[in-house]
């Protein structure tokens, strides 16, 4: 199978990573790469883990180790234990019990206009005032961000979730509490921005959570 937006061997190399991060629970190291693939030398696989870093199918991450990008996590971790639909019921006046076998639904159905959701916990309260709590679930799509949007913020080595305003000669991210200040990002620092996520909903308390 070819991945889309990847060579024949980028997506060989992706799909032998994927079964062997199912099959053992964590990710090939460049040697086991060498000795289960074609590529022969440590600078080949670099080589080709660069290329799927730059499309955002890995990332790397610290002492030379990688891991899936969170946009494809959803390729190992596929929803179980979805909710079966048992039947029809009726909002109107009383009617017989209809029970029929309608599939089921499992949490990828929750959020249809997600093209690639995944999920975060947050960590602290910047964002308390709309309703975001520290240690709630946050779930964020791989899509594009608009200004004004809440969405995961990667700026020099750093994550946080903020409402992001895009300028002409900035970007601020403004937090959703009094006790907290903006941050301010200037030009000179700009391409050192990368949106993670956009907001789609959050967990709290069990319940799921909108903020329009």
């Amino acid at each position: 199978m070819i991945t889309p937006g990847l060579t024949e061997k980028q997506s060989k190399l992706f799909n032998y990573i994927l079964g062997y991060a199912k099959e053992h629970g964590s990710f090939p190291s460049y040697q086991t790469i060498i000795e289960d693939t074609w590529i022969s030398s440590k600078n080949g696989v670099h080589q080709y883990l660069k290329v799927l870093y730059s499309k955002k199918y890995l990332i790397s991450t610290d002492w030379g180790d990688y891991e899936l990008h969170p946009s494809k996590k959803h390729f190992v971790n596929s929803p179980e234990n979805p909710i079966p639909v048992k039947g029809v019921i009726t909002a109107g006046v009383m009617q017989e019990a209809v029970e029929s076998d309608l599939g089921s639904l499992s949490v990828r159905d929750l959020f249809p206009k997600a093209k690639s959701p995944y999920c975060v916990r947050v960590s602290g309260s910047s964002m308390e005032e709309i309703g975001i709590k520290d240690g709630d679930l946050v779930i964020l799509d791989d899509s594009e961000l608009q200004s004004g949007d809440i969405g995961a913020i990667l700026y020099d080595g750093e994550t946080t979730l903020k409402e992001v305003h895009i300028g002409n000669n900035e970007v601020v991210l403004t937090p959703k509490s009094k006790n907290h200040s903006p941050i301010v990002i200037a030009p000179d620092e700009f391409e050192e921005v990368k949106v993670l996520g956009r907001y789609v909903a959050h967990f709290n308390n069990g319940r799921i959570k909108y903020i329009d």
